[in-house]
């Protein structure tokens, strides 16, 4: 019973810096996937390989070879984002 709880209390914490960037990788990765596109450079499609099964990767890869040219093209991680248009909108005086 103790090591039942004590296995428990491993479970409750929080994740070591490694595991989160898997994760936030991981998260990443699926949100490109369900939005239609497919991996960008090989670190994605390593982590696609571990994450995903083979028949999820070959529908991968044939999404990969049907794509439009339009899709190669994704942003640099480095782009700087501008708020300040978002923000103005609501920078406005109430009457």
């Amino acid at each position: 019973n103790a090591l039942l709880g004590r296995v428990h209390l491993l479970q409750q914490l929080p994740p070591t810096p490694e595991e989160e960037d898997r994760i936030l990788r991981e998260v990443a990765l699926r949100g490109l996937i369900m939005s239609g596109l497919t991996p960008r450079n090989d670190d994605e499609w390593a982590l696609a390989r571990e994450v995903f099964d083979d028949q999820t990767i070959q529908d991968i890869e044939r999404r990969a070879r049907q794509r439009p040219p339009a899709y190669d093209w994704s942003p640099p991680a480095d782009l700087p984002i501008d708020d300040e248009p978002f923000e103005r909108l609501f920078d406005f005086e109430r009457t």
